[in-house]
């Protein structure tokens, strides 16, 4: 169930991700279906949401799940998060298990979603709820049965969802060919959910960076002493962006210039003509120019190993490609969006794009020459077509002084370049 992998959100939190896990992996079904977890029996029926950690530790509050910062302190639990689980109360989890479970045997019409804590902004807005009512364990505000919210959407017929018959065998083909060797296992083993309903660019980013096992050089507040990339960590550390990034999300531009600050060698190729100004590119390179033919070499390059690829443990001569397309254009629902892409199979001239936005869409093949024909639309923030980037991690020194002073100078070796 690569589909369903995630991250804790700290260090106390992990056992409520493995229930969250289990959760997303049954798909909801019209009669209930029991499952078994330890010594816990539930059952999941109807359209089930897609549950995540905070819909554990706020649905109850008061629960021993929770513990309060001067016990989490004095067991030496991460305190930053607004979720913290005791890993030592296995009972109590076990019975919030249930009752979970029983919360979505509920009609389609009837769900409502638990508010989500400021920092985390949902698709759809939910009525706030004051930190100070989920201490005290007063009952929580839900949005009402009316509320405009919904569970996923259907694919286009024109792509191939990856978990269904015809998307495995597919990929069958495409392990036969290589076509996975390249891309697809590092990715799968970061990948990931956007954070936000407009960070597809960002979450897309931090997939391919974990993935080539770039070191952030920075700790998170929830993993600390731990290095990882996460959305809040490009946003912290790429103010041009602006405050408002969650909610308008980022252009080609803004997203090259955040890679090329964080280790990464990027080529943009654009699929169409410049009809608009390229300095916002720098100083990552300015963009290319590309066409069909391009596209699929470079579908190549990011899906299958060379020989003059170094071993997995460096990963510094793999490609990942970041694709910026129209949902419109794909026959989706929205505007712009941002995923990497993981294989390809030239038998079947089909790609594998791994959807950042899973609340949404999931994984799918995609025919190469749709998805080129979607990255066509202009940008209407940057008046700039669509297209992809080709990353790389850049090979040099990983410790010390040597690391700056190399990654110096492959930056000013782009600027004279003119990018």
């Amino acid at each position: 169930r690569v589909c369903f992998l995630g991250s804790v959100q700290s260090f106390s939190s992990c056992a409520a991700l493995i229930f969250a896990m289990a959760a997303r992996a049954l798909r909801p079904q019209a009669a209930a279906r029991a499952c078994r977890v330890g010594p816990c029996n539930f059952a999941l029926s109807g359209q089930c949401r897609l549950v995540d950690i905070e819909d554990l530790a706020f649905s109850s509050a008061g629960c021993p799940l929770r513990s309060q910062p001067q016990q989490a302190q004095s067991r030496g639990l991460c305190t930053e998060s607004k979720v913290q689980i005791d890993p030592v109360d296995r009972g109590a989890l076990l019975n919030l298990c249930a009752k979970k479970a029983a919360e979505k045997t509920v009609s389609r019409e009837s769900l409502s979603a638990p508010p989500r804590p400021a920092t985390h902004r949902p698709l759809m807005e939910a009525p706030a709820v004051p930190s100070s009512s989920r201490r005290s364990g007063s009952p929580l505000r839900v949005p009402s049965a009316q509320s405009d919210t919904r569970y996923m959407m259907p694919l286009p017929s024109d792509v191939i969802r990856f978990n269904s018959p015809e998307g495995r065998k597919i990929f069958k083909d495409c392990v036969a060919e290589g076509g996975t060797e390249g891309s697809y296992y590092a990715l799968a083993d970061a990948f990931t959910t956007q954070e936000e309903a407009g960070s597809c660019g960002l979450g897309s980013l931090v997939m391919v960076l974990n993935s080539l096992l770039v070191d952030s050089g920075s700790q998170l507040f929830s993993y600390a002493p731990w290095r990882w990339y996460n959305e809040a960590l490009l946003k912290n550390k790429s103010t041009f962006l602006g405050p408002d990034v969650h909610k308008r999300g980022v252009t080609i531009p803004q997203l090259a210039r955040v890679a090329y600050d964080h280790q990464l060698q990027c080529s943009t190729i654009l699929a169409g003509e410049l009809r608009a100004p390229t300095a916002d590119f720098a100083p990552a390179p300015k963009p290319q120019i590309g066409g069909i033919d391009t596209f699929r070499d470079d579908l190549k390059r990011a899906s299958f190993l060379t020989p003059d690829e170094c071993s997995a443990t460096a990963r510094c001569g793999e490609h990942r490609m970041i694709a910026a397309f129209s949902r419109a254009s794909m026959k989706q629902s929205g505007v712009g969006h941002f995923s990497p892409v993981g294989a390809y199979s030239p038998k079947h001239d089909m790609c594998l794009v791994m959807d950042v936005a899973r609340f949404k869409y999931p994984s799918y093949w995609a025919p190469a020459e749709m998805l080129w024909d979607s990255m066509k639309e202009e940008d209407k923030d940057t008046g700039l077509p669509r297209g992809y980037m080709m990353l790389k991690k850049a090979c040099v020194e990983h410790t010390g002084h040597g690391h700056h002073q190399a990654h110096h100078r492959l930056r000013s070796a782009a600027s004279r370049r003119g990018g």
